[in-house]
């Protein structure tokens, strides 16, 4: 069996891979710019590019573009979110594969709502949507909708918010709402376990995530222990708080200020509160989800070992 990897070079695919690998499964790594002999390059965004794979049986879409840097349009989100994801489907229907799609939890519904953020939750779902066509055509998808990931590799919104409290540059307003993660290595083991065990009546559509619902206060205390650094709390409602941040970057996104427009959307999204959506494919599949300190405990050590503290 030949599990083809897409994105292996990010922080879902590069545990995905790992995970595959470590189970003495066959892995095939692709990435946009492959930087190790390891990996094959794939430009998602040229056809003929997807035409020329090798023979795969399953392939794990980890690839997508995301709201963690801002400059991007609609556009580029549907390229890569939307008609990336209907040509794979394509090229793994015609090699009889199983499909394994790298989604999100995140609602348009939610209370904290960036231009990029819509942008990117609006385009995985319409890429889900995408693969329910596909599953009527025949093709055998598995759709994983994940909470937030953070671990070793990460270089989005934890990994923003690690270094910020680590020289503390980091300040808050309220701390109670409750935000719901996924360690990537985690992510990794579902993948294997689903791949491995029997598939036939499982839902095509799934949630997955530690289980915990962490309050923001609690997830910035642990922070501040493993790191010695320190969060400013500010009396402020978070209300208030979110109302000063959508001003600055909105401002910011008028100036063309990149950098302050990505800081103020990270800052963004620490007000939601993110519950953990049930039911959970960690009970099916049978694994044990890594508890979120220690997961923070890992990636605080990497950020560490490649000087990003």
């Amino acid at each position: 069996m030949t599990i083809l990897v897409v994105g292996a070079s990010g922080l879902a695919g590069r545990h995905v891979a790992g995970a595959i690998a470590a189970h003495g499964l066959r892995v095939l790594r692709t990435a946009r710019a492959p930087r190790d002999g390891d990996a094959i390059a794939l430009d998602l965004l040229d056809p003929r590019s997807i035409d020329a794979l090798p023979p795969f049986d399953v392939v794990v879409n980890c690839a997508g573009l995301t709201p963690a840097r801002v400059g991007h349009a609609w556009a580029d989100y549907r390229a890569v979110n939307v008609d990336a994801v209907d040509r794979l489907a394509r090229a793994a229907r015609e090699r009889r594969a199983l499909f394994i799609q790298v989604s999100t939890m995140a609602r348009l519904s939610g209370a904290v709502r960036t231009r990029h953020r819509r942008s990117y939750v609006l385009s995985k779902k319409l890429a889900e949507r995408c693969l329910r066509s596909h599953v009527q055509a025949g093709l055998d998808v598995w759709i994983v909708r994940t909470a937030a990931m953070y671990g070793e590799g990460d270089r989005g919104n934890m990994s923003r918010l690690i270094r910020a409290i680590a020289h503390r540059r980091f300040a808050f307003a309220g701390g109670t709402q409750r935000k719901c993660f996924l360690y990537a290595g985690t992510l990794g083991d579902a993948v294997v376990a689903h791949i491995s065990g029997p598939r036939e009546g499982t839902p095509p559509v799934e949630y997955l995530s530690s289980g915990e619902a962490l309050p923001f206060s609690e997830l910035v205390g642990l922070i501040e222990r493993l790191t010695d650094g320190r969060a400013w709390r500010v009396p402020l409602s978070i209300q208030v708080a979110q109302g000063i941040a959508g001003s600055v970057g909105h401002a910011a996104h008028v100036l063309g200020l990149r950098r302050l427009e990505n800081t103020t959307a990270a800052a963004l999204v620490s007000f939601a509160d993110v519950q953990c959506a049930e039911p959970n494919a960690i009970a099916r599949l049978g694994i044990e989800p890594l508890p979120i300190a220690e997961g923070i405990r890992r990636q605080v050590g990497w950020m560490r070992e490649h000087g990003a503290l």
